[in-house]
């Protein structure tokens, strides 16, 4: 898990450990259990060190599922 340093931040956000951290959570994810494959090296290559961050910038760099709104709001749900 990500440690508290980059996620627990008590009356104000205080992000001068986050990077450590991050760095930190990708070497221990690499050593017990690395991804089996890189998401989507068409578009971004490989990379040599593919850690959860790189993991997550490549998903959320890719817009998913536009039409949610229109399909929930055709459920009858009021987003508005």
């Amino acid at each position: 898990r990500l440690g508290l340093g980059a996620t627990l931040h008590e009356n104000v956000y205080d992000g001068s450990a986050t990077h450590s951290e991050l760095h930190a959570y990708d070497q221990r994810r690499v050593d017990l259990r690395p991804y089996a494959y890189q998401r989507d090296p068409e578009r971004f290559g490989t990379s040599e060190h593919y850690g959860w961050t790189e993991d997550k910038f490549r998903q959320y760099s890719v817009t998913q599922r536009e039409d949610f709104g229109e399909y929930v709001r055709a459920q009858g749900f009021k987003l508005d």
